[in-house]
């Protein structure tokens, strides 16, 4: 009798489990770049479209959901972004910093730094000791 209830009480928490793992994978553009930032998989351009018009209003306002749900519906589309001058179709990883510049700093950082190193060494060490010098 108690191996029966047992394997009801699996039965119904795998169910359960089943359930809740299909909720998740059927969450809304705005549930998933509200918990992420961004989206996380991909979404139908209805899916987008229904999710920009049921926005709540203080998701619209406090984050930036509607502008990320947007420019991923644009890039659906083919269309460009509304004040870009370039088409998102192509895609951009959206960094605006340069990577010469990147790499020209961290040149700038590991040349100084061994240039300080050599600087230390020269002050600290390699010559006579002053006691030694005097007598």
């Amino acid at each position: 009798m108690r191996r029966a209830n047992l394997l009801r009480v699996v039965c119904l928490a795998g169910a359960w489990l089943a359930v809740a793992a299909a909720t998740a994978s059927a969450q809304s553009p705005i549930t998933d770049c509200s918990h992420h930032s961004r989206l996380t998989r991909p979404y139908t351009t209805a899916q987008l479209q229904n999710a920009l018009a049921t926005m709540p209003p203080a998701t619209k306002e406090y984050t930036a959901c509607y502008t990320v749900i947007q420019a991923q519906l644009f890039r659906q589309l083919g269309e460009r972004v509304p004040g870009s001058d370039r088409s998102v179709a192509g895609g951009s990883n959206g960094s605006s910093t340069p990577w010469v510049l990147i790499a020209v700093v961290i040149a700038i950082v590991v040349v100084g730094g061994g240039l300080a190193l050599a600087a230390g060494r020269r002050r600290g060490g390699g010559g006579i000791p002053p006691s030694a010098a005097a007598g």
